[in-house]
This record gives structure tokens, sequence and C-alpha cells, in this order.
């Protein structure tokens, strides 16, 4: 979102790491915005099954196994709590 966050570290090469950590994981879309992880786990399941471009039979199935498996297990769950 172009927001600036600040972080201090005790050594340069400590902060480098961070750096250079923070950008892989960005490039491998690995990285998690602390904000985004307070989301629950349904809610951005929710998204991403809109989002997913599947046949009519796929999407029911996916939406089956969401709604009877994963929801009740992981649906009230921030993201960032999930391991």
């Amino acid at each position: 979102d172009g927001a600036s966050r600040s972080q201090t570290f005790p050594r340069k090469m400590d902060a480098e790491n961070h750096l250079a950590t923070m950008t892989v994981s960005a490039a491998e879309g690995a990285y998690v915005d602390p904000k985004e992880g307070r989301a629950t786990f349904e809610t951005f399941a929710t998204a991403w099954m809109a989002a997913q471009p599947h046949r009519a039979s796929t999407e029911a199935s996916v939406e089956s196994m969401m709604r009877v498996h994963a929801f009740p297990a992981f649906g009230h769950r921030p993201l960032a709590a999930i391991r």
C-alpha cells in the first residue's frame, strides 16, 4: 500500500539480512503483511475462492470441502496464527 514501516536493528548486517529476507518473501508471494494477517481464514478463503477460475463442478467441490472441513477447524482463526 506504499505506507512506510520502520524497524531498527543493532547492526547494519542484521538490517541488510532482514531486507533481503523481506525482498525474497515478497518476490515469492510468501510475505504476509501483519495487518492482513489479522484477517480470519474464512474471510481470506472466501475471497480466494471467488477469485479462482474453477469449473462449476470444481467450484462446488472446493466450496463443500471448505465448508465441511476447513472452516470449522480454521475459519475463526487469524491467518497469522495458522502455521
